[in-house]
């Protein structure tokens, strides 16, 4: 399969059905224009602009990836549901150490006699989320084996881990910190995803 879910990601899949059950696996990738709609839609849930602008780099580009089993429903089996689970990783970016020291509090760059300015800081974000997916199929062609699907699906992010690193060298300290306020001021909150899915499959 390949497909879309707005506004989240773009994947490619494949699933495996028995007569009633079914398990499929997505991986795919977020990138623009969907980065800035998932920073609007948590922005609109009232997360702090700061944390907007400390995750916008990261967020421009992520490997995304889905196990979802389901169970097909209807007298034509025609509609289905079930629960996913999300293992994402957005990679690595720049980000502003200032807004990073303004957050938790910690010049960490007190040992350096250089202009901020030079020093590259970089974010990356490990999430794994759950939820549930649903949708519908539509047969297309005389054997019916093009198949298109619209689907609807409802995320909550369980747990999330930060990876920042200062000129490339790890801050272990400074990184717990920043972890614990982005897990308890962004996500335990407000990490919530999710929308309208649309896919085109191939069933052999």
């Amino acid at each position: 399969m390949v497909g879309t879910d707005f506004p989240y990601q773009y994947y490619a899949g494949v699933s495996i059905e028995s007569n009633r059950l079914g398990i499929a696996y997505r991986t795919g990738i977020l990138a623009p224009p969907y980065s800035n709609a998932v920073l609007f839609s948590i922005g609109a849930l009232g997360v702090d602009e700061i944390y907007i602008d400390i995750l916008e780099p990261a967020f421009q580009f992520g490997w995304m990836n889905g196990i979802n089993p389901y169970i097909k429903l209807g007298e034509n089996q025609l509609w289905y549901a079930g629960p996913e689970v999300r293992f994402d990783y957005l990679t690595s970016s720049s980000t502003s150490g200032d807004l990073i020291e303004s957050v938790v509090g910690t010049d960490i760059f007190f040992w350096d006699i250089y202009d901020l300015t030079q020093k590259d800081v970089e974010l990356s974000l490990s999430m794994i989320a759950a939820g549930v997916r649903a949708g519908r199929k539509f047969l297309l062609g005389e054997k019916k084996r093009h198949v298109l699907k619209i689907e609807l699906s409802a995320f909550k992010h369980i747990y999330t881990h930060s990876g920042l690193t200062i000129d490339e060298d790890e801050a272990p300290e400074l990184n717990e910190k920043l972890n614990t306020l982005l897990w308890e001021d962004v996500f335990s909150k407000y990490g919530y995803l999710g929308g309208l899915g649309i896919s085109y499959s191939f069933s052999f």
